[in-house]
């Protein structure tokens, strides 16, 4: 740590105001928790480039952990005994050291009283009474005290409009970057409405399918129902036919069964009368034949001839009812 001053018989100084970092007297103490203390520039740079802990105590530290040494410590530190090293004034207390530095220290570089009217002159305090003899700024304070009050009043303003014109620009920064954004948000916005439009259309366009699909679904489910009524249509038509069949079929059965009926009730009828009529040829065979055979006559050859043509025929039919009988005997038994 750079100082203008240098402690008078240093190695008589109690090692209790030494900083363990540095190893010199403390400046602007400040301590842990547990009081160990030591210079605050030493201890905030250990804390930022070392380890943030006590470097005794291993304490945990952060700047703002850091405790103020107690005053009475800071009253000894203030009281210890240096010498300028610029002018080489000694027995100086280190409390009073930058007060002799601004006010006494005659080896002090210091600027001319005038400065505020520009004047350029800089050199040691010892020498500036000398230079103020022959100074030709300050006579003229007077003179340029109205001017530099002025230029200092049009400097204040050319301040406050510099930190207006500041403001001004950091508001316009400010409007700018929200221009921005609310342009990033509208263009954002804009992709988004382009987005959910693309997406309405999509969805149009599915809503237009569906709806084709509907009536599409509507145009075939009155096909099937067209389909179905006529089904029904069909169905009761087939069921009627299948009736009427059936009915038909019973009157089949019925007719065949009044058929069979009447062809036995025919059948029986004609047997019978060609039965009657073959008895009657047979009969009249018989005795046209007896009566031929008798008398030998013309006439009674010509009956001769009749008898036996009638019984011919008479075996001719009766041969005929046979066959008729085993017909209607085989039908009968088909069925």
């Amino acid at each position: 740590m750079t100082t203008k001053y240098e402690y008078i018989n240093e190695s008589s100084i109690s090692p209790n105001l030494i900083c363990t970092i540095c190893g010199s007297p403390f400046e602007d103490p400040y301590c842990c928790s547990h009081g160990h203390t030591f210079c605050r520039e030493c201890i905030t740079r250990w804390i930022l480039t070392e380890k943030p802990s006590c470097p005794l105590c291993q304490e945990r530290l952060t700047i703002n952990s850091l405790i103020k040494a107690p005053h009475a410590l800071c009253g000894i530190l203030d009281d210890l005994l240096v010498k300028c090293k610029i002018c080489g004034e000694i027995d100086l207390h280190r409390g009073n050291f930058d007060e002799h530095i601004q006010k006494r220290c005659p080896k002090t570089v210091i600027s001319c009283s005038a400065a505020d009217l520009q004047c350029p002159w800089t050199g040691q305090r010892a020498h500036f009474d000398r230079h103020l003899r022959g100074c030709h700024y300050e006579p003229m304070r007077a003179t340029l005290s109205q001017l530099l009050s002025e230029n200092k009043t049009m400097k204040d303003r050319i301040q406050q409009m510099t930190i207006r014109l500041t403001e001004q620009q950091n508001e316009i920064g400010l409007l700018n970057e929200y221009a921005n954004q609310r342009r990033n948000q509208i263009q954002g916005q804009q992709n988004s409405i382009t987005h959910l439009n693309e997406q309405i259309k999509q969805e149009r366009i599915k809503l237009d399918e569906q709806r084709q699909q509907n009536q599409q679904l509507i145009k075939q489910t009155e096909e099937v129902n067209k389909y179905k009524n006529e089904n029904q249509i069909l169905t009761r038509k087939l069921a009627q036919a299948n009736d009427r069949i059936s009915s038909l079929i019973e009157e089949s059965k019925n007719n065949k069964v009044r058929m069979v009926k009447l062809k036995e009730d025919h059948g029986g009828l004609t047997y019978s009368l060609l039965c009657c009529i073959v008895c009657l040829l047979i009969i009249v065979g018989i005795s046209f034949t007896v009566v031929g055979a008798r008398h030998g006559q013309v006439n009674t050859v010509a009956l001769l001839v009749l008898g036996i043509i009638a019984l011919v025929i008479a075996l001719a039919l009766s041969v005929r009812i046979m066959l008729m009988c085993g017909r209607d005997r085989n039908n009968n038994n088909a069925s």
